[in-house]
């Protein structure tokens, strides 16, 4: 996708993009409606009206479900009449297009319109009226709200009693989030991993944090004097992966040091946030544990073998190597996803597969064994092996689509491809540092800086 303009006449009205996929459409009609002009530039000028916009820009068009996204021009209190019949007929045009032959009926259409052209005429209202009178879409299927500089308060009595959402505060949620109650309107919903993000926002910022500290040496003395804040970063770790652990890994500061490094390539500011690297990341070893974990617990709700090894975390200091190429913030998420996506769709089924977890290489490589083979089919079937064979042996090699299934990849297969395509993505190239695979029935997840010293246990 990527925005283009929307010409009457020659003259810009509007801007769209879109994808012929997914069901959710975003129209937003406002002043600023000339997003391409400034998208890009960080921060962009304004006073944050035009700021707020890109927000929900950069974060609605990451949605696998955003079937396109137009901003076109809030018109004038001037010509209110003449400007909302262009708006509308343009509007409808660029809808035939996103929609071809599709059935309205399956779409999702959410119309966002700024109370105020400036900051004096009061307008969005009289647009609104002017959408309604036309019935541009089916009152089921769309959905109407204000966005506001200023306030949650328009200045005059709404008759609809329509939801109004303040751009600054869209500004100000967490990093490619928006605020909970917009989001919860655009009818999104949050992956694992996503709301992880949520809870760990902070986390490694001494500034922001009081007990999820950057450096270990601060959690350390926690434990070592029975501070209170010993059990509050339990707390913190627990409730956000959603996951408690064995005793046992907070008996032992090795284990807890792994857990704590191993966090910082998953979640908090480290991760989401911003670092002196180029504002890119990329996942750890480790942090593919956890991934693993959590995927366990949410389908089962317990750890199962997984968590048997009270020693499973000592000795590792290589579980910070690295799995995924060095990404920008955008792709690390959603290679993050994928990667939780792929231990869901692995361990999926009436009961846990997973017989033994280990670490080899000092932590930098993860083993799983399961209870089935890549190469052991169901009557009448083809193996994985197979399938994934000719998938990848195709002349095209099809992007899972996530519409009609939710936030979660349909099937191993989907969430291997998932996974694959998203490994590929470098921030210099392409390719490297890390591999995942499967042979016969153990999964391997390492970091190629260690693969290289040899396949034998350390």
């Amino acid at each position: 996708m990527e925005l283009v303009p929307f010409l009457v006449q020659e003259k810009k009205i509007g801007y769209v993009e879109d994808r012929k996929r997914g069901q959710r459409i975003i129209i937003i009609i406002d002043d600023f409606f000339n997003l391409p002009d400034w998208h890009h530039l960080d921060p962009p000028p304004g006073d944050g009206t035009a700021f707020g916009l890109v927000k929900l820009y950069k974060v609605v068009r990451e949605w696998d479900l955003t079937r396109g996204i137009g901003f076109f021009k809030l018109p004038r209190l001037s010509k209110i009449e003449e400007d909302s019949e262009l708006i509308i007929n343009s509007i409808q045009q660029w809808l035939r297009s996103v929609n071809g032959d599709r059935d309205d009926s399956v779409l999702d259409y959410y119309i966002l319109v700024d109370s105020y052209y400036g900051t004096k005429d009061l307008v969005g209202h009289l647009f609104i009226e002017q959408w309604k009178a036309r019935q541009v879409i089916s009152q089921a299927h769309e959905k109407i709200a204000y966005l506001s500089t200023g306030g949650t308060k328009l200045g005059f009595s709404d008759p609809y009693n329509l939801p109004v959402f303040r751009k600054v505060e869209i500004d100000n949620a967490g990093l490619f989030r928006l605020t909970v109650d917009l989001e919860k309107w655009l009818d999104y919903e949050a992956t694992p991993l996503e709301e992880l993000w949520r809870k760990s926002a902070g986390w490694f910022d001494d500034a922001k944090s009081d007990v999820v500290r950057h450096d270990f040496s601060h959690v350390k003395r926690y434990f070592s004097t029975h501070d209170t804040n010993a059990k509050a970063y339990r707390q913190a770790i627990e409730d956000a992966l959603g996951v408690p652990f064995p005793e046992a890994w907070w008996q032992d500061l090795d284990s807890f040091e792994n857990i704590h490094n191993s966090l910082k390539t998953l979640c908090g500011e480290v991760f989401c946030g911003k670092t002196d690297v180029d504002g890119c990341r990329n996942m750890s070893v480790g942090a593919a544990y956890l991934v693993a974990l959590k995927a366990h617990y949410d389908i089962y709700g317990n750890a199962g073998v997984l968590a048997e090894n009270p020693s499973l975390w000592k000795d590792n200091s290589q579980v910070i190597a690295p799995i995924f190429p060095l990404q920008a913030v955008e792709k690390a998420q959603a290679s993050a996803i994928a990667l939780y996506e792929f231990f869901y769709r692995i361990f999926e089924g009436e009961s846990s597969p997973v017989k033994k977890v280990h670490f080899q290489h000092h932590g930098g490589v993860l083993k799983v064994q399961v209870t089935w083979k890549a190469t052991t089919a169901l009557p009448g079937r083809k193996n994985l092996a197979q399938l994934m064979a000719e998938r990848f042996e195709s002349d095209r090699i099809d992007v899972p689509d996530a519409e009609g299934s939710g936030k979660m990849a349909k099937n191993t297969r989907d969430a291997i491809t998932q996974l694959w395509r998203n490994m590929m993505f470098n921030k210099d190239g392409f390719m490297s540092p890390g591999v995942v695979y499967m042979e016969k029935n153990v999964i391997t997840i390492a970091s190629t800086t260690c693969l290289a010293s040899g396949d034998s246990e350390s």
